[in-house]
């Protein structure tokens, strides 16, 4: 039986549970900025859900991506979202909406391995094509 929370708290956490709390919360970041994201397309492009194709939908390729997918490729998505904005203050805006993965290793604060860039787009394809297709399911036509 564990013992109360105390001021060894996490040291009594295993290996496996810590690593158990740390992807939740990196999967509950991922989700909020996916949320972002629906909410900006929500305000800017009217109709988008319609327009994107959660088939073939792959947030690493920058023209089957979802900003890919309504403006051609990723950046000129990007450009027409935040035309005001310069390069770097563009690419932040995009990563917190859920549209690249964190670009934190470009900074050199954490080195990511290309399998890892692979994961990083796996959860973001998935949380896009669950989000879309559940918005299409919701706001379908009923059949007559």
């Amino acid at each position: 039986m564990r013992g109360l929370p105390g001021p060894q708290g996490d040291a009594r956490l295993s290996k496996q549970e810590k690593t158990k709390q740390e992807v939740d919360v990196e999967l509950l970041r991922v989700h909020e900025n996916v949320r972002r994201g629906i909410e900006l397309l929500n305000k800017e492009q009217t109709g988008w859900i319609w327009l994107v194709q959660p088939d073939f939908l792959r947030m690493g390729d920058s023209n089957a991506c979802v900003l890919g997918q309504l403006f051609g490729d990723y950046q000129s998505g990007v450009e027409e979202l935040w035309p005001d904005f310069g390069i770097d203050e563009a690419d932040d805006a995009s990563h917190s909406r859920g549209f690249v993965v964190a670009d934190r290793f470009s900074y050199g604060f954490d080195c990511l391995t290309p399998w890892e860039i692979t994961r990083e787009y796996d959860k973001l394809d998935r949380l896009w094509r669950f989000a879309i297709r559940r918005m299409q399911w919701a706001h379908a036509e009923p059949a007559t």
